[in-house]
């Protein structure tokens, strides 16, 4: 990803799955002491870079107002309508499609 030029759209699971082997791989404080563990920050810190180093540079899209107004009234469905939804998709076993 490094070599792409921004702007473009990374792919953030890897960068997710980096994040989650440093916290987990790494302790907050260094055992026995209260200091903390700079050598992790810095490893969260360089991964946040890389993925801001995305956010620099502006997307000039052209304004297309069908599209601006069907993302902007789209309709919200309250959560008891999407739970009928998935039971209609995919009904709970043990019952009919209905």
């Amino acid at each position: 990803m490094r070599e792409v030029d921004p702007p473009c759209l990374p792919y953030l699971g890897m960068y997710l799955t980096d994040i989650n082997f440093i916290e987990d791989g790494n302790k907050n404080t260094f055992p026995g002491t209260k200091l903390i563990n700079i050598s992790k920050r810095r490893m969260i810190a360089e991964t946040l870079k890389d993925i801001r180093q995305y956010q620099q540079k502006s997307y000039n899209f052209a304004e297309v107002p069908e599209i601006k107004a069907k993302l902007f009234d789209e309709q919200v469905l309250e959560d008891k309508d999407l739970y009928l939804l998935s039971n209609w998709v995919q009904p709970p076993p043990g019952t009919e499609r209905g």
